[in-house]
């Protein structure tokens, strides 16, 4: 009889807020596999402990969240391209040896979930956070012209030479964008509606907030106010836990659809 897998997502308390368990849940029943899937809170200094104590749990998969994702990459045994090009992982798979290998699913993810199709720039990233590294690494990929703001203007700077970007002060946005995304933790108005008050948009611009689940959204009424497209976070999650899933189960593919339909339920 083969033991379950035992699956996990590792950061802060938002975990027990995520529909990851859900959407997992799912893709283990669609794939005729038996498993689960479970929210695990940690601290970065308490995550290198909480690896090794997964790893001896015999946890196959983890994914990694906010605010974790370098600190992960940096404990991980080996990481692929991927991750070393973006500079976090979302994603470690147990090595039975001993250690992780992580990799990261965030930049294709929001790759397939928001620059499908035209995509116009020159592109806004708000945040300097791991999860800000794999949205420029998809976005420079893609051909964009990208400026960096974050409320740190030293990590602004830091990020954007790291990808050979631009940075501009917080607040200051001279230029009309074509898409603007939000990798910043809070997607509340409060924090955005200042800074953000003189943002020019182009006509059909792309808004995109990788947060959800938030009643509290600038970015919607910012798209709504400059007749943007407006998209959340929740397609971004399924595409990027797809491709997490595939890595842990070595499947060669699986659907979309449960994933989709675990964020949905969220």
């Amino acid at each position: 009889m083969t033991a379950p897998l035992l699956l996990g997502l590792l950061g802060d308390d938002r975990v027990y807020r995520s529909p990851s368990p859900k959407m997992h849940s799912l893709a283990l029943s669609a794939a005729g596999l038996e498993g689960y899937y479970v929210p695990l809170r940690s601290s970065a200094e308490e995550l290198p402990g909480a690896l090794d104590a997964l790893h001896r749990l015999n946890f196959l998969g983890l994914n990694v969240t906010a605010p974790l994702k370098e600190r992960a990459l940096k404990l991980a045994t080996v990481a692929d391209p991927e991750a070393e090009s973006v500079g976090a992982a979302n994603t470690l798979k147990r090595i039975p040896s001993g250690g992780w290998a992580a990799s990261n699913t965030d930049l294709e993810g929001f790759a397939r979930a928001f620059l499908q199709g035209d995509v116009e720039g020159p592109a806004l990233l708000l945040g300097a956070g791991g999860a800000a590294r794999a949205v420029l690494a998809a976005l420079k990929r893609r051909g964009l012209e990208v400026f960096v703001a974050a409320r740190d203007p030293e990590k602004a700077r830091n990020l954007a030479r790291a990808f050979q970007a631009e940075s501009l002060p917080w607040g200051e946005l001279p230029l009309e964008f074509g898409l603007a995304a939000n990798a910043c933790s809070t997607s509340a108005r409060e924090a955005f509606r200042e800074p953000l008050a003189r943002l020019k948009l182009k006509k059909g611009a792309l808004v995109a907030d990788l947060n959800y689940g938030r009643a509290d959204n600038y970015f919607l009424d910012l798209a709504r106010e400059k007749d943007a497209r407006f998209h959340d976070g929740l397609s971004m999650l399924a595409e990027q836990a797809r491709l997490s899933f595939l890595r842990w189960s070595d499947l060669k593919d699986i659907s979309i659809d449960p994933f989709r339909r675990g964020a949905i339920v969220f």
